[in-house]
């Protein structure tokens, strides 16, 4: 008996990653000749991904959740009663932050291979610093259940990782207000050290558009130091299959030392994208590179308060 494979499971906790791995299906030699006779519970790894936000206030989406998957190796003729615990590592992290609906139990029934429900985090305060980068790992484990318990596929682990400083939007920045296009220069970049001055209109629009399948790089000259909350990188699809980079966003007040906040973070084609800093920043010049099929713009705009 063939079984399929389990893909693995990643989520990220921008501003906090969340990343999931597991083992593979409960089909080894261990487990064997146990597979073909009776029901095997397993925890299943489900290939989905999850963006959480946070900003100086506390967590912007609380209501994210996480979901939990339980197989079985083959049915049964009743119904599979399987209970998960979780145990949590990370400095102020506890498992009462997280929440098991019906304390971990879950019932596959009768004539039917898994159920899932979902875990939450019911208690945010233990990431409430956004400057205070932490990381914090749950792990969910099989304790009890109505068939054997798999040796090699009862644990899953989610880890929280709240590292980043940006984030990327379709929605406009909630802090500051948009500058008029003449209060700043803009230069793009395609070599690692000539930046060419480009003019834009008073939509952000360039005058050329700005296309390079690897890499690109905006640069805005503000004049003066200023309290920057957000840039913009407009563009549109160019081909539907060119639908995601990354970016690395950098701050100066000089032009010559620069203080890098955030690299690899995703910056899918729409019109605007914006990367919102969760902590405006103090700064007179903002690069914005990115590199990816995607690093195609033709427009910029940048957001002070």
């Amino acid at each position: 008996m063939k079984m399929k494979n389990i893909l693995k499971f990643a989520a990220l906790f921008s501003f906090a990653l969340l990343a999931f791995t597991g083992c593979e299906h409960p089909d080894t030699t261990e487990e064997l000749p146990y597979y073909y006779y009776e029901p095997i519970a397993y925890l299943e790894n489900v290939n989905t991904r999850v963006a959480v936000y946070h900003s100086p206030d506390g967590i912007v989406n609380q209501d994210i959740t996480m979901p939990v998957t339980v197989g079985l190796s083959k049915a049964m003729t009743g119904a599979c009663t399987v209970r998960v615990e979780c145990t949590v590592e990370g400095e102020g992290f506890s498992a009462q932050n997280v929440t098991l609906p019906d304390n971990g139990v879950v019932t596959i029934p009768a004539g039917e291979r898994s159920a899932s429900f979902t875990m939450s985090i019911g208690d945010w305060s233990f990431c409430s610093g956004v400057a205070d980068a932490r990381s914090y790992t749950i792990s969910l484990k099989i304790v009890e259940a109505s068939a054997r318990i798999s040796t090699n596929s009862n644990s899953v682990v989610y880890v929280l990782d709240k590292t980043r400083e940006s984030y990327t939007s379709t929605a406009a920045p909630t802090e500051g207000s948009q500058v008029a296009t003449d209060a700043y220069t803009v230069s793009y970049n395609v070599k690692a050290d000539t930046w060419t001055p480009i003019e834009i209109g008073t939509s952000g629009r360039y005058s050329r558009y700005l296309y390079y399948s690897s890499y690109i790089g905006l640069q805005w000259d503000l004049g003066s130091t200023k309290t920057v909350t957000a840039v913009a990188n407009v563009c549109y699809p160019y081909y539907t299959s060119y639908n995601t980079a990354v970016y690395t966003i950098m701050t100066s007040t000089d032009g010559q030392k620069w203080t890098t906040y955030d690299e690899g973070l995703d910056l899918a084609q729409s019109e605007p994208q914006y990367v919102s800093f969760y902590t405006p920043v103090e700064a007179r010049y903002v690069r914005l590179l990115m590199r990816g099929v995607t690093a195609f713009s033709n427009g910029a705009l940048i957001y002070a308060k």
